[in-house]
């Protein structure tokens, strides 16, 4: 499966970048699951190298994931409605 992703990458930076993030996968003991990252990438529609690298620390690195934020919090910015008249009048018209 890698060895045809990476013969359909475009640039050598992209085939670098690739082949640096599965040395990384591959030392770091996680052999067995390249596949289902490369996988996970393609699945998403992203099959740069950083989204596989993203892939990866999900995949294989839990404690890396961040919570979900809260939204049970008042925030002043969530009230936040700026004047952008002067922007309007810039454009030539009212904003929709």
């Amino acid at each position: 499966m890698w060895k045809r992703y990476l013969e359909g990458l475009q640039t050598s930076h992209e085939k670098k970048s690739a082949i640096t993030v599965l040395k990384d996968i591959v030392y770091d003991g996680h052999k067995e699951i390249c596949d289902d990252i490369l996988s996970l990438a393609l699945e998403r529609g992203r099959s740069d190298p950083e989204h596989i690298r993203q892939c990866y620390i999900t995949m294989s690195k839990p404690e890396m994931k961040p919570e979900p934020m809260r939204d049970d919090f008042d925030s002043p910015f969530f009230e936040y409605a700026p004047d952008l008249s002067s922007y309007d009048r810039l454009a030539g018209g009212v904003g929709v």
